[in-house]
């Protein structure tokens, strides 16, 4: 640990190879690994904001309705997100059907989700993992 609270991981030569910083996000070498997840209930046909993503960097996020059924969804995409410009790129996304559907507002970062499956609210996890800057 470091006088600003910093975990290091080192090769045992004294070179870093992980650390995170005070706000807990892990990076090694420059590229950084922060992540967060979370549930939110998601009524039908309306997009619900599940998190704000405000610094630049390539981002895997992710959303299922675990069920023991045919009403399991599930989704993933791959954003490359800058606040500094308006060209945010949706590199891949993968769902199965539209009964739940990701996306990433380019002008605020929030992270939304959008089911048209069900009638009332269900719940949803989702996650964000940011696996680098570039």
């Amino acid at each position: 640990r470091t006088a600003s609270n910093y975990i290091v991981l080192s090769d045992g030569d004294g070179n870093p190879r992980m650390y995170a910083d005070n706000s807990g996000d892990w990076s090694t070498n420059g590229k950084s690994i922060t992540s967060s997840r979370g549930f939110t209930s998601c009524a039908q046909n309306t997009w619900v904001t599940v998190a704000t993503i405000t610094t630049a960097g390539l981002y895997v996020i992710s959303a299922l309705r675990a069920a023991s059924n045919a009403n399991a969804f599930s989704a993933a995409a791959i954003y490359y997100f800058d606040p500094s410009s308006t060209g945010n790129y949706l590199t891949l996304v993968q769902q199965n059907g539209t009964q739940v559907q990701i996306r990433l507002v380019p002008s605020t970062g929030e992270v939304q989700l959008y089911q048209t499956y069900f009638g009332g609210s269900v719940d949803f996890g989702w996650s964000i993992a940011k696996i680098g800057v570039y």
